[in-house]
C-alpha cells in the first residue's frame, strides 16, 4: 500500500507536470482514446526532477484514426517503419501505440511487433526494461498506473527488471541499468543484480554506436564510482580495459581523476591516459575509439596532459 500524502503529492506534481500537454491528451479523449503518460516523463516527475520531453501511448484508437485526430489541429511527423510512433512538432511530445513483442535474434531490430490498442496496460508496460520506468498516469481520471510497483522501488532506490526473460531480449539495457543507477543513486535489486551477473556479456552483440551513445551517458553521470563497478563485470573487448584499472592499484586515484570533472571529453581523455599507464593493449584503445565515435574529442593525441 502507498503512503496516501505521498501518494497524493505524486498526483499533485503529475497534473502540473503534464498541463503543457493537456491540450493534446483532451483531444484525444474526445475521440474515445486514453492517452497514458508513460516512461521518463512519469520517473522524473515522482524522483522530483525536470523532464523536457514526454512519452505517451494512445489506447482505444487506430492508428489511423490516431493520425487524422492529430493531424486536425498539430503538425506531426510520423517515424519509425516496424510499429510507428508520431512526433507533435513544437510539444516534444512522441506518441506510440500499445505494441507486443516477440525478440526473434539477436540485434535491436530483430523483433516481431504488432499493435494492439485493446491491450491492457500491465502486459504493455511488460516490454520496459525496469519497473520505474512502468509507471503510467492518465491525466483525465487523475489516475496512476503501477502494475509492477514501480513507485515502492523509487522511494527505495531501487533498480529492478519487470521481466527478466524480457529484459535480456535488449542486451543494451544492462548499460541503461547502470545509467539510471549512478543517475538516481539507485541500488540494484537482487534480481538486477542476478541477471547482470549471469547475462551482461550479450553486449556483445550490440552495435558499437548503441554502446557508444550509452557509455556517453554513463560518463555524464556527476559520480561514475559506481559505474566502473558494473562495467568492470562485463567481458567485451570495449570495457575489459576497465577491469584492467578496477584491479589495479591506481583504481582510486583514477576515480578521483574521472569524478573531479564535469566534461565527458575530458573524462573519456583520463580514460586514454590511464590505458596506456598501465600498458593496456592496442586493440582495448581501438575498442575504445569505436564506441566512442559519438564523443568528439579535440588534440586526443595530448590526453596525456589532461592528467
Amino acid at each position: 500500500m502507498y503512503n496516501n500524502t505521498y501518494y497524493l503529492q505524486y498526483l499533485i506534481r503529475l497534473k502540473q507536470t503534464t498541463e503543457r500537454y493537456k491540450k493534446v491528451t483532451k483531444k484525444l479523449f474526445v475521440k474515445g482514446a486514453l492517452a497514458v503518460f508513460v516512461g521518463g516523463i512519469i520517473r522524473n516527475t515522482i524522483v522530483n526532477t525536470e523532464s523536457y520531453d514526454c512519452d505517451i501511448e494512445a489506447y482505444f484508437i487506430s492508428k489511423t484514426q490516431l493520425q487524422k485526430t492529430l493531424e486536425k489541429d498539430f503538425k506531426i511527423l510520423f517515424v519509425g517503419i516496424s510499429f510507428g510512433v508520431f512526433k507533435i512538432c513544437g510539444y516534444n511530445i512522441d506518441i506510440a501505440l500499445p505494441r507486443k513483442e516477440k525478440c526473434t535474434g539477436n540485434k535491436h531490430t530483430d523483433f516481431d511487433i504488432s499493435i494492439d490498442c485493446y491491450n491492457s496496460y500491465k502486459k504493455s508496460a511488460e516490454r520496459r526494461d525496469f519497473t520505474i520506468n512502468s509507471i503510467g498516469y492518465i491525466r483525465e481520471y487523475d489516475l496512476i498506473l503501477d502494475p509492477y510497483n514501480g513507485i515502492n522501488d523509487i522511494n527505495n532506490k531501487i533498480i529492478r527488471p519487470i521481466n527478466v526473460n524480457n529484459f535480456i531480449e535488449d542486451p543494451l539495457r544492462f548499460l541503461r541499468a547502470i545509467y539510471f543507477s549512478n543517475k538516481l543513486n539507485f541500488k540494484f535489486s537482487y534480481s538486477m543484480e542476478s541477471v547482470f551477473n549471469k547475462y551482461c556479456d550479450k553486449i556483445k552483440f550490440i552495435s558499437y554506436p548503441r554502446i557508444g551513445n550509452e557509455f556517453e551517458k554513463i560518463l555524464g553521470v556527476k559520480n561514475i564510482t559506481n559505474a566502473f563497478k558494473y562495467l568492470s563485470k562485463i567481458n567485451i573487448h570495449c570495457f575489459k580495459f576497465i577491469r584492467y584499472i578496477y584491479k589495479s592499484n591506481t583504481y582510486y586515484i583514477f576515480l578521483q581523476h574521472v569524478n573531479s570533472v564535469q566534461s565527458v571529453e575530458l573524462r573519456l581523455i583520463i580514460i586514454y591516459y590511464y590505458m596506456e599507464k598501465l600498458n593496456i593493449e592496442q586493440y582495448y584503445l581501438d575498442f575504445m575509439i569505436k564506441i566512442t565515435t559519438s564523443i568528439k574529442v579535440k588534440n586526443i593525441k595530448n590526453y596525456k596532459h589532461a592528467c
